[in-house]
């Protein structure tokens, strides 16, 4: 993870293709090292925090950030506010728990079918484990 320091932006609406996708943009230069279309922790002003999916946006919105309705609501914050906001990429299970609880429905769905099918490939390789003990048991 990179170290997060502040950066003040002003608040603006998602693209339309962002909606409801749990993406926020942001410039490149002011993501603390976070790769492009990294999940990250986005934290306002030191006190809320939501995951996000971040995206880019051209040197003319350096000063802009990106979110749609529904992320604006979990900030806690309206167009045109201005934050400071910190960013910082998150472990792979926090990353699994962002698309289980996405906004799009396509990720949310796809996300619980590969945890239902490793949960039951673990069960099924344990039945067949004690399957194929038993009769070396006997």
């Amino acid at each position: 993870m990179a170290d997060s320091s502040e950066h003040l932006f002003t608040v603006h609406e998602a693209k339309q293709t962002d909606v409801y996708k749990d993406i926020i943009r942001v410039h490149e230069s002011v993501r603390d090292g976070v790769r492009e279309g990294r999940i990250c922790r986005v934290c306002v002003n030191g006190k809320k925090s939501a995951l996000f999916s971040i995206r880019g946006l051209p040197d003319c919105e350096k000063n802009f950030i990106r979110i749609d309705d529904i992320g604006r609501d979990r900030l806690k914050l309206s167009e045109k506010d201005q934050a400071a906001f910190t960013f910082a990429e998150v472990s792979w299970t926090e990353a699994v728990r962002w698309a289980a609880k996405a906004a799009d429905p396509g990720a949310r769905i796809a996300t619980w079918i590969a945890i239902w099918s490793g949960g039951l490939g673990v069960v099924l390789g344990i039945v067949g484990v004690i399957l194929g003990a038993y009769p070396l048991l006997k």
